[in-house]
């Protein structure tokens, strides 16, 4: 009877020091240490510490090496995490995503241009939806080069250009949906007569650097373009460099400036737009983007059922720069 008892305390205090346990989590990335992935770990930090979870971060400096990431990631796979999360670049990860299935260990993709997912389509992915970039500076440049383009007429059509970074999907993606947001906006707008008074054009720099990608952007300017939408950073600071020197009235041959938004930020960027050279951009937000990273993880280790989320972005402008808000995203 006495040995029985023993046996059942032992089995019971192991049970209790399971249920005590806290998760342990491993975040994966890619870039080495920069501002971006800094305000992704705090946010990730802040949720470990809401949930009550261990969060081990894991970075490393060879950006784009898929073997790299993939060797780090069969290595945490074999430390037995509760869960993990990964922001993984061009590969195949299928042999990993299977063995992390087996293994029991719950699986989020984050920040990711790659659709992965397995056979039970388990992987639960937390992204940023560059429709919605897109989409927002189709709004913005819309709405402020609507009232000049009313202005041209079908025979003689405003010229708003794209200066996008590459000729991959997601590039292509940035276009596509800019080009249908712009169009959707113009044939809803019952105020202004913008419709077939404007063509949009697509330049691809032979290389994705900032002198190729001037080359593109002095085309647009001397070519009388009165919008453009620069999908990258390199691209906007080709942008810049293109029109740094000039008035920043300049005129697109009709006296009024042309309107230059971008994607992501930078001191460059940043001047910029308070010099009134760039008329706004648009950024993500990656201290949320760090916190539901771990808080969607935390809630598979859990049972929960959990969807795809995906990720707001915010506009900035000269406006709203400086506000609390703004300064805290641009890290």
């Amino acid at each position: 009877m006495m040995k029985k008892l023993i046996i059942i305390v032992i089995v019971l205090f192991i049970v209790a020091c399971s249920a005590n346990k806290k998760p342990v989590m491993t975040l994966i990335t890619n870039g080495g240490n920069n501002n971006y992935l800094s305000l992704l770990e705090k946010g990730a930090l802040a949720s470990a510490e809401d949930n009550n979870i261990i969060l081990n971060f894991v970075t490393f400096d060879e950006e784009a090496n898929f073997e790299v990431q993939k060797n780090i990631l069969k290595n945490e796979i074999e430390k037995m995490p509760d869960i993990i999360a990964l922001s993984p670049i061009e590969g195949d990860y299928s042999e990993e995503i299977e063995n992390i299935k087996n293994k029991g260990i719950e699986f989020v993709v984050f920040n990711s241009k790659l659709d992965i997912k397995d056979s039970n389509n388990s992987v639960v992915s937390v992204y940023i939806d560059n429709a919605s970039i897109s989409y927002l500076v189709a709004q913005k440049m819309f709405d402020v080069l609507k009232y000049r383009i009313e202005d041209f007429s079908k025979r003689k059509k405003a010229k708003i250009g794209i200066l996008q970074y590459n000729h991959s999907t997601e590039a292509n993606t940035f276009s596509a949906k800019f080009i249908e947001s712009f169009n959707n906006l113009s044939d809803s707008d019952t105020n202004f007569n913008t419709k077939g008074k404007y063509e949009i054009e697509i330049r691809i720099p032979k290389v994705d650097d900032i002198s190729n990608a001037q080359i593109d952007a002095n085309y647009f300017k001397d070519n009388g373009f009165v919008g453009m939408y620069c999908t990258s950073q390199k691209m906007v600071e080709a942008a810049i460099e293109s029109y740094s020197d000039i008035d920043i009235d300049y005129a697109a041959k009709d006296n009024k400036k042309v309107i230059i938004c971008g994607v992501d930020f930078g001191a460059i960027q940043m001047d910029a737009i308070k010099s009134g050279i760039v008329y706004g951009s648009v950024i993500k937000n990656p201290y949320l983007m760090g916190y539901f990273v771990v808080e969607m993880g935390v809630f598979k280790f859990a049972g929960d059922v959990v969807l795809d989320n995906t990720m707001g972005v915010v506009w900035y402008d000269k406006n709203n720069i400086d506000s609390k808000e703004i300064s805290a995203l641009l890290y």
